[in-house]
Order: structure tokens, then sequence, then C-alpha cells
């Protein structure tokens, strides 16, 4: 059974968090 959108979005989740705030980091300085 495929994963469903739910699960996708819960692991997806954490890693765009850590990339807009690491983009942002490098934005700011």
């Amino acid at each position: 059974m495929p994963l469903s959108f739910l699960d996708l979005t819960r692991l997806l989740y954490p890693s765009c968090l850590q990339l807009i705030m690491i983009i942002g980091m490098q934005v700011i300085s």
C-alpha cells in the first residue's frame, strides 16, 4: 500500500523546515 498524503507530509515537513531555516540564515547573513 502506498504512503498516504498525511504520512508523506509528516515525513517531508521536518526536512522542509530545516531547509527553510538554512536558507533564512543565509539570507540574514
